[in-house]
């Protein structure tokens, strides 16, 4: 009996060990105090040594930490511009000095034997509305009102100079706004579409060209030709009998409409087919020779999508008489990744001048060229506010231009607003007071010091026989570089005091006007 309790009472206490020990807390394992290395000479596995943990031991959280550091650095001395491909801003690659056999850069600047991030480019635009954004004149005439510099006074507005906005009654219906036609002295035609696409006819809003007021609508009429004529207005221009004349861009017409006395109705005179690869972006006449143009995007020309300009016979527009180019999808990427750049939808010649429309829905772009001769110059681009446009008109013997944004959604407080800005054109020629001189911009002190300026844009009026001159300078004066529209000039030295010099040169009847410069640095 006595050996039966004593079994009983040992099997007890067996089972309840583990419970007792329980609630004992044992570290059997503790480790982090060892460390161990391995050093690669190339590619490969290493061990990270051995971990070993006494038997019955729960690992509960575990922590690794490794470094890893070169087995030997080599450093070389790089101390001047060469080392990093000379001085400047854009992309290199080459053989490097020093240790390293290769080197490259891109998004940095390189100046005073130094390398950094490269900072984000200044503007400086000089427009001429007060006459102390001109250090010394000179001979020079600075006409504030007008907005331009010139050999003499002269009936003109520049390009830059934005008039009061035509404000149009709130009766009108605005939703999407196209092309916008003055039809006369007292009236203007204003397209209007439903949505944002330009696939269908639009309305024809007819609109006091004093007061804004709504007189009532015009009817389109396309019998005799094909309703495809009335799709894709991307501009329009009149001519010195009156007759509209429009452009479709994805359909490639050209179309003639002719107004009835009561400007009521439109109707489709004829039309031309250009067919494809030609995109119509453009039409216009210039009023001193009654000459005939037509801008053009040419789809066929991939990967570099051309435009160009083409003086056609107002008889029979398709026969072309000259054409131009005016540049590329490069130089039509406003706001934009598209590889074909926007589409250009707006076009102005008053000889010399030509201007072309570029759009964005968030806005636009004018680029002013210049014809020299027969060849075709670039003077730079116009950032035009309020939106983007479809089609630019000019108003004759008025020296301005109408247009109004397009997308409902970026015209924000401009909506009910047609825009009336200076087209650069002489509306009264007066003689020059002197044949030639050079005016001087004021001098900028630029935060950083500098060895490269760009010339953006010299905008101007350059009638045969006359001519604009840019020099640059980035030490106040001390070092004068020629430069050209679109072009960089680089310094031996670095400054910071950037200014800009232009040379007018003109004859005993006729003046070059200048509206705009604008410098980068």
């Amino acid at each position: 009996m006595r050996k039966a309790v004593f079994l009983v009472l040992l099997f007890f206490i067996s089972v309840m060990a583990p419970l007792a020990s329980s609630a004992t807390t044992e570290t059997q394992f503790k480790g982090g105090a060892t460390s161990y290395t391995k050093t690669f000479n190339g590619q490969g596995n290493g061990s990270a040594g051995v971990i070993t943990f006494p038997f019955g031991a729960e690992v509960t959280s575990a922590q690794f930490n490794f470094l890893g550091e070169a087995s030997t650095t080599t450093w070389s001395n790089l101390t001047d511009d060469s080392d990093f491909g000379g001085a400047g801003t854009g992309q290199w690659s080459n053989k490097q000095t020093g240790t390293f056999q290769y080197g490259s850069r891109t998004n940095l600047e390189t100046a005073n034997d130094e390398i950094a991030l490269r900072g984000n480019p200044t503007n400086s635009a000089v427009n001429f509305r007060s006459s102390n954004e001109l250090s010394n004149a000179n001979s020079a005439t600075i006409n504030a009102t007008g907005q331009f510099v010139a050999l003499g006074d002269q009936g003109y507005n520049s390009v830059t100079k934005q008039f009061s906005d035509l404000s149009v009654s709130s009766s009108a219906a605005w939703n999407y706004r196209g092309i916008v036609v003055p039809v006369s002295e007292y009236e203007i035609h204003a397209a209007r579409y439903s949505s944002t696409s330009m696939y269908t006819a639009p309305s024809i809003q007819r609109i006091n060209a004093t007061t804004g007021a709504l007189l009532g609508t015009a009817s389109l009429s396309t019998s005799g030709c094909t309703s495809s004529v009335s799709s894709y207005w991307y501009d329009a221009a009149v001519d010195s009998s009156g007759n509209i004349w429009t452009v479709s861009y994805s359909y490639y017409y050209l179309t003639k409409w002719t107004l009835n006395a009561a400007k009521t109705q439109w109707q489709c005179s004829t039309y031309y087919n250009y067919g494809y690869p030609y995109y119509l972006t453009g039409v216009d006449f210039d009023d001193d020779t009654g000459k005939m143009f037509v801008s053009y995007y040419d789809q066929s020309t991939y990967p570099t999508y051309n435009r160009y300009l083409m003086e056609v016979n107002p008889s029979n527009p398709r026969s072309i008489n000259s054409t131009w180019s005016l540049g590329s999808a490069a130089d039509y990427n406003y706001k934009t990744t598209s590889t074909a750049g926007n589409p250009n939808s707006g076009l102005v010649v008053d000889l010399p001048r030509i201007i072309l429309n570029e759009y964005n829905v968030q806005g636009s772009r004018h680029h002013h060229f210049t014809m020299n001769g027969f060849n075709i110059d670039k003077m730079g681009i116009q950032e035009m506010p309020n939106g983007g446009h479809y089609g630019i008109t000019q108003i004759d013997d008025e020296g301005k231009l109408y247009y109004s944004c397009y997308h409902t959604s970026y015209c924000n407080t401009v909506q009910r607003k047609i825009h009336n800005w200076g087209d650069g054109s002489i509306t009264d020629s007066r003689t020059p007071t002197a044949t030639s001189t050079t005016v001087y911009g004021q001098t900028i002190t630029s935060s950083r010091s500098v060895d490269q300026i760009k010339l953006q844009s010299a905008i101007g009026y350059m009638p045969t026989g006359t001519s604009i001159a840019i020099d640059v300078s980035n030490d106040d004066g001390a070092t004068w570089k020629s430069i050209s529209v679109g072009s960089t000039k680089t310094f031996a030295s670095s400054g910071n005091k950037i200014t800009w010099r232009a040379t007018l040169t003109g004859t005993s009847t006729t003046t070059p006007v200048l509206d705009q410069v604008t410098v980068q640095y």
